[in-house]
């Protein structure tokens, strides 16, 4: 994969957080959200920000690194992605705790921190989840598991929810 479908990968993804961090503050005002609910989703959704942001750094060098030791590189990718997973399903249990705003749902984060990170036991015993880097971003040990696509449908369910409350 070349630098230029890196970032086209990438291409939404960090826009849509930051869409995402705007439009909650237009809604948590008009829904009257707790201060302490207001500043965990903002929090949440920062780190998700520089998360991502990171992430598309190390791609790049990855790409772009003529050293043979990928190694210390390939660590950092599987660190951001395991970050990226829990701090969305985070994000996603914030959500559910505003009142006034309606659970969204997002099974390509849910399987990935459920069967791959939290409670690898269950599904594949204690084997590492992460394996590299493919076409659909740093992959993990499950057909459903390609970063990009589970990265745009978490933000797309996200601003879908964001929208119908700021309809209301």
């Amino acid at each position: 994969m070349a630098m230029r479908s890196i970032c086209v990968s990438f291409q939404g993804i960090a826009e849509a957080t930051t869409a995402a961090e705007q439009e909650f503050r237009a809604v948590s005002k008009a829904i009257k959200a707790k201060a302490d609910d207001r500043s965990e989703i903002t929090t949440k959704l920062g780190q998700l920000i520089y998360a991502l942001s990171r992430l598309e750094e190390l791609l790049i060098e990855l790409r772009t690194t003529d050293h043979g030791d990928k190694a210390d590189i390939l660590r950092k990718i599987n660190f951001y992605a395991e970050s990226f997973y829990l701090l969305a399903w985070r994000t996603r249990q914030a959500f559910r705790h505003v009142a006034g705003l309606a659970s969204f749902n997002c099974p390509g984060v849910r399987m990935v921190r459920n069967d791959l990170i939290e409670h690898p036991e269950k599904y594949r015993g204690y084997k590492a989840a992460f394996y590299g880097v493919g076409p659909l971003g740093p992959m993990m040990k499950n057909p459903r598991s390609g970063f990009f696509p589970n990265a745009r449908e978490f933000y797309r369910n996200l601003l879908g929810m964001l929208a119908c409350a700021n309809a209301k």
